[in-house]
């Protein structure tokens, strides 16, 4: 009896051990085809994709150079090996780690109101409170209750951080709406005939300092 206790207990025992291991295989063999997807490889060197933070800014290369798609082309940086390919850009393998809390962290970035206006673009310094941050990297959790319509802006706006060494830029875009200034959600409201777009108000303290930025342009 005890013979057929120990045979159940060590079926049981491998049963769970080759169970374990098929799990471990499968994360690895996910993990590494995620990374297959997300490396280049340029000069016998494996460079990985610079991932940014998920929020409701939109991050990317801050350059306005031409690079031919479908090529590699190597960017000049005074601390990373750096690639750019097709949109994105990929940093060397032993530096990403680095690079990603580096460009997560906003106090490595500058802030600006960019303004539209008579077809031009005035890009203006803003200081932005831990506050006001807060709010903003809330509003996608927020309820979308209120719409806009196209012809309803009086002025378009946005905001945009660019980091310090000038490599990565993210940018949400504002409308002066209703005497206030509105981030635009993008998102439109399919119950209603016009194409109205939902927007969410920007806290009392940015309005002001937007309002008197534009004031003096």
């Amino acid at each position: 009896m005890k013979k057929k206790f120990n045979r159940s207990v060590i079926i049981i025992l491998i049963v769970f051990i080759l169970i374990l291991v098929g799990c471990i295989m499968l994360v690895v063999a996910k993990k590494e085809s995620k990374n297959l997807s997300d490396t280049v490889s340029y000069k016998g060197k494996t460079y990985v994709n610079l991932e940014y933070n998920t929020d409701i800014f939109t991050y990317g290369f801050n350059s306005n150079d031409y690079y031919e798609e479908d090529m590699i082309h190597h960017i000049t940086h005074d601390k990373w090996d750096i690639v750019y390919f097709n949109g994105d850009l990929f940093v060397l393998d032993k530096q990403v780690d680095e690079a990603i809390k580096y460009y997560s962290n906003d106090n490595n970035y500058e802030w600006f109101i960019i303004f539209d206006k008579d077809e031009s673009e005035i890009k203006v310094p803003i200081y932005i409170s831990k506050e006001e941050l807060k709010y903003l990297y809330n509003m996608e959790n927020m309820e979308k209750n209120e719409t806009m319509k196209f012809e309803e802006i009086k002025q378009f706006a946005s905001i945009t951080k660019i980091s310090k060494d000038k490599l990565v830029y993210s940018i949400i875009s504002l409308a002066y709406y209703k005497d206030s200034w509105y981030w635009k959600t993008e998102i439109i409201d399919d119950n209603q005939e016009d194409n109205y777009e939902y927007v969410i108000i920007l806290p009392d303290t940015l309005n002001k300092k937007i309002f008197d930025l534009a004031r003096d342009i």
